[in-house]
């Protein structure tokens, strides 16, 4: 008893002295004044803007596109319809003034370069300071050549609201015309308000769809020529004594300017305050087109440059390859890939058919690395050679046949081979055989029982033996 008690006091002072280091400690802490830092906090820094990425250098095997400065850009192959470059091109965007290049395409596709047009209150009102104009006056006459130069180049605001008002008869009919133009070429997220582009909360695009707008103004001739022009002279009108020459806004067309591109073809530039710089430029090398379009940046020199690099990037980086041929093809036959591909990396599928007037084609789309190219069409009667082809190409080659000639026996074929048969009396030797030593091993069998049955009586003969 004397012994466990001494154990239990030991264990006892043990807890009692743990117990009270513990206390200690969280006298300690709780006594401890925790410091009052929030005089000295040093303010967070604002998070610097992640730039918004651009999703095709994710594409496997495509050419990486260095970043960009502003917020969305899109570069395509005016010929294919690829987009080679996408920096958020699907975000909606004011516009500016690029919409200018919808309002000159229209003008082109519904009116003579010599119609006269005599300005009324609609474009003088937008005639004021502060809006980029020519100061016209309500009466004055211009032809419609002249409006569209000064339209592209100077940019003119009050030569736009004209524009529509003589193609369409109003500013709200001629809009109507810019958003069923654009839905027609494939744009999902624009709608236009107004000619210009002067701010209005409606008045909305991508640089991709502008992207679609810009290759197909570039297929007309007409507007190469006025987008591409560096400079214009209106001469005198019947209410202005003076010339009005003005140079075109587009640095790149300058082989003065800094920003000069010996491949650029046409372009329009534009800026407000909620849209920022924006700017679209067409370039043509060996016998490619390419269009490129940047908005909201925050500087006109970023936002040409871009547009620069975007050009040169496509033409040095990609090629163009034929997928059907061309007596085929009703429809974009062709697909932009990178450099280092070929036609063998682009997988061909059929999505459907549709009726022409040259009859029944059938659509289809082109991707590289599960990226969607492009789309096009062939004839019904194309496709359906195509398949028989590749229907053919996939059977099996037959086997050749072999002719054998035998003395005895006429000429034959031999045929594929199969499984060989045992004639009649050779199954029936091997049973035999089998019968045999079946029995054979029987005898053997009962002999050994016969020895050892033998064995065990000699045995026990012996231990009788023994006992008398």
């Amino acid at each position: 008893m004397i012994h466990k008690g001494k154990k239990y006091r030991k264990q006892i002072f043990c807890a009692a002295l743990i117990g009270l280091l513990f206390t200690q400690n969280v006298w300690a802490e709780a006594e401890t004044p925790t410091p009052d830092t929030t005089a000295e906090a040093t303010p967070t820094p604002e998070p610097t803007p992640t730039p918004t990425p651009i999703t095709t250098n994710d594409i496997e095997g495509w050419p990486q596109m260095e970043q960009t400065n502003g917020d969305s850009s899109c570069l395509m192959d005016a010929d294919t319809g690829t987009v080679l470059v996408n920096k958020g091109m699907d975000e909606q965007r004011y516009p500016a003034s690029i919409t200018k290049v919808m309002t000159c395409l229209l003008a082109l596709e519904n009116s003579s370069p010599t119609d006269q047009i005599t300005f009324t209150q609609t474009g003088v009102n937008e005639a004021y300071s502060g809006s980029s104009n020519l100061y016209t006056q309500v009466g004055e006459i211009f032809t419609m050549e002249q409006c569209l130069y000064g339209l592209m180049l100077k940019s003119a605001n009050d030569f736009a609201s004209q524009i529509a008002e003589q193609v369409a008869g109003s500013v709200e009919n001629f809009v109507q015309m810019m958003n069923d133009r654009a839905a027609a070429l494939g744009c999902t997220n624009t709608h236009f308000n107004n000619a210009h582009g002067l701010p209005d909360e409606n008045h909305y695009t991508t640089a991709h769809d502008m992207a679609l707008i810009l290759r197909e103004a570039v297929k007309n001739p007409e507007f190469v020529k006025i987008a591409g022009t560096t400079s214009y002279t209106i001469p005198a009108t019947n209410l202005t004594e003076g010339a009005r020459t003005f140079d075109n806004h587009n640095a790149m067309l300058f082989s003065t300017s800094p920003y000069y591109y010996e491949n650029c073809i046409a372009g329009k530039t534009g800026f407000t305050d909620s849209a920022l710089n924006t700017f679209m430029a067409a370039g043509q090398k060996d016998g490619r087109t390419l269009v490129a379009v940047s908005m909201h940046y925050n500087g006109a020199p970023e936002v040409i440059t871009d547009c620069k690099n975007l050009l040169e990037y496509g033409f040095n980086n990609f090629q163009v390859v034929q997928m059907s041929e061309p007596d085929i093809t009703y429809r974009n036959g062709s697909v932009t890939i990178p450099s280092n591909a070929t036609a063998a990396d682009v997988v061909t599928t059929r999505t459907g058919t549709e009726q022409t007037e040259a009859g029944e084609m059938v659509d289809q789309t082109y991707s590289f690395h599960d990226y969607t190219l492009c789309s096009g069409a062939i004839t019904k009667e194309g496709a359906d050679a195509l398949d028989a082809a590749e229907a053919g190409a996939q059977q099996p080659t037959p086997e050749p046949t072999v002719q054998v000639k035998d003395e005895t026996q006429a000429d034959i074929a031999t045929a594929p081979e199969k499984e060989e048969t045992v004639p009649f009396p050779q199954r029936l030797l091997t049973k035999t055989y089998l019968i045999i030593e079946g029995l054979i091993l029987l005898v053997l069998v009962g002999i050994i029982l016969v020895i050892v049955s033998a064995v065990k009586k000699s045995k026990a003969k012996k231990r009788k033996r023994k006992r008398r």
